[in-house]
């Protein structure tokens, strides 16, 4: 035969080959649709169209080309898969990239980039996008091609999450840390930090408990409204513990560490930092060259504190005091150090005050003389900051009242040193000062006397 109709294996294409045709062999449409037909080829208008365009080809002699395709499959239309689109700034691979960048750029800028899933009450943590089926295609016998199926895309709300009435918004029921895992979204309220606070997790700004398995690394922040437990070091960072603070190995402040404790801090050693706790302070082995402030009590089990300050409205209690370098060291007890730190401000602010009622005051009589008794707007503007600053000055004066009683009542402490006690080393006790000048072995105990009107602090020996 001149011309054969192929079908290949699949059905997805038919070829009309022409090897042995010659223009003699005069082939028209209809022999065509009809051979077609017989291989129960499905003749639509595109293969009709399809054969129109072929046969003026076929009037060349030389006919250059033998195999002519005359109709293809309608392949199926792919689905897409299911996926979580999550939002912005929780997106894994968005906080990855900062991270990366973070390693090559301006590091001063990232400090505050967070490479943590974190969110609050409330907030969408992203949207649920379902599978979308693919559409069956057709091969050349009109039959049904069936597409490729796409495997449904689930996700359930666990702990803190809740679906929105859509079926498809994921929303955080609280603040915490977001976490999907084995098709489940969940939000823990407790933040666990497998690393270093460093520029791979930026600073860290979290109401629930917060525990780091590393350390926190020079000039990073913490905040927590509850406890914070750090297995490593903290470094010259900026510490914030709403709750109790743990440190299992220390603070290395490098003179740059600033930690407020609202409980207790518990440390293996705290050295050059800046130090306020308004519960109890408990180290393990020594306190060195830092300035530390308790509301309560301060009790080391071991060790020394030497260089720097310590100030107590409690006890204050350890094996060592000073060393036998003889480097200046300060030890308070019975001393509020938050009081007496807001009766310093509060003491600024009187006399900023006192001095501004001073240098108002001639302004008012020049002006008052000028104006022969009757005040101008300028004479009651001047009289209206005078009257304003004497309100200011006596309600001062009730604060530091309040402040002085409160000391009273809650300055109690003694220091209390088991071992010895080096030269070099000033002690108060609330209003008592004394210089130690020569070692003196424990235990003994620092208490405040009073002594013809003055108050001395007196070293007494206890317990054997």
């Amino acid at each position: 035969m001149a011309w054969r109709i192929h079908i290949n294996p699949d059905e997805t294409e038919v070829i009309l080959d022409l090897e042995q045709y010659k223009p003699e062999n005069a082939l028209d449409s209809n022999d065509l649709i009809v051979a077609l037909g017989d291989k129960h080829v499905e003749v639509n208008e595109q293969v009709k169209q399809r054969i129109q365009d072929i046969l003026p080809l076929l009037e060349n002699p030389e006919l250059p080309e033998r195999r002519f395709t005359l109709a293809k499959a309608t392949p199926p239309k792919a689905g897409q898969e299911g996926f979580f689109e999550w939002a912005d700034h929780l997106d894994p691979e968005k906080r990855h990239k900062i991270t990366e960048e973070s390693s090559t750029a301006d590091r001063a800028s990232f400090y505050s980039c967070s490479g943590l899933a974190l969110v609050k009450a409330g907030e969408t943590i992203g949207v649920l996008h379902p599978a979308v089926q693919g559409q069956p295609g057709k091969n050349v016998l009109g039959e049904e091609i069936p597409p490729e199926e796409i495997e449904e895309f689930t996700l359930e709300a666990g702990d803190n999450v809740e679906c929105q009435a859509d079926g498809v918004t994921f929303n955080a029921k609280c603040e915490g840390e977001v976490h999907l895992e084995g098709g489940k979204l969940f939000v823990s309220q407790v933040l666990n930090i497998e690393t270093d606070v460093d520029f791979e997790t930026g600073n860290i700004q979290f109401n629930g408990d917060i525990n780091i398995k590393g350390s926190i690394k020079d000039l990073f922040e913490v905040k927590s409204g509850h406890d914070i437990n750090v297995e490593g070091v903290i470094e010259g960072a900026r510490v914030i513990c709403g709750g109790s603070l743990s440190i299992k190995r220390g603070i290395a402040g490098k003179d740059k560490a600033v930690i407020e404790v609202k409980n207790t801090l518990t440390a293996k050693y705290v050295s050059n930092a800046s130090v306020w706790v308004e519960g109890d302070v408990n180290v393990d082995s020594e306190i060195v060259h830092a300035d530390v402030n308790v509301r309560g009590a301060i009790t080391l089990a071991k060790g020394a504190v030497h260089g720097g300050r310590v100030t107590a409205a409690g006890n204050i209690e350890l094996p060592v005091l000073g060393s036998n370098s003889n480097v200046p060291t300060l030890a308070r007890a019975a001393i509020n150090p938050f009081v007496e730190r807001e009766l310093n401000h509060l003491n600024q602010e009187k006399d900023a005050l006192t001095k501004k009622i001073s240098q108002l005051m001639p302004k008012a009589k020049i002006l008052l003389q000028s104006c022969r008794g009757k005040p101008n707007e300028e004479l009651k503007k001047i009289a209206a900051e005078i009257e304003a600053a004497k309100k200011r000055l006596t309600a001062i004066d009730q604060r530091m009242e309040a402040f002085e009683e409160e000391n009273k009542k809650t300055c109690k402490g003694v220091i209390i040193v088991h071992k010895v006690i080096y030269p070099g080393v000033r002690v108060e006790i609330g209003p008592a000062v004394g210089l130690v000048k020569h070692e003196m072995s424990g235990p003994l105990k620092a208490v405040a006397v009073r002594s013809g009107g003055a108050y001395t602090v007196d070293f007494r020996s206890f317990g054997g």
